[in-house]
């Protein structure tokens, strides 16, 4: 019984709600600072697999479709976004 009490009282000092405020701050800042400096540790603090599953159950749409229609979509763009990983496999093939 004292351990689930202890463990209530340390769950509430968590979400305490000005703790829970200070820490969104401190992560939106840290998130910002990343992109401004295009820092690529701004990847560490989205968690990109749950998003794009989440987006796509919201869409309603499954997600390896999703993925595929990224795909397609980024063959057209004007940047693609998987230049970096082309020219990777590139330098390998010509090793």
């Amino acid at each position: 019984m004292d351990s689930a009490r202890t463990e209530r009282g340390r769950v509430s000092q968590t979400l305490e709600e000005t703790h829970v405020a200070a820490s969104a701050e401190k992560h939106f800042r840290e998130l910002t600072a990343f992109l401004a400096a295009d820092d690529p540790k701004w990847k560490d603090l989205i968690p990109g697999k749950p998003l794009l599953a989440k987006f796509a159950s919201k869409a309603n749409i499954d997600l390896p479709r999703l993925k595929t229609a990224y795909v397609h979509a980024s063959e057209k763009a004007e940047v693609n976004p998987f230049t970096e990983i082309y020219s990777i496999f590139e330098a390998f093939a010509n090793r």
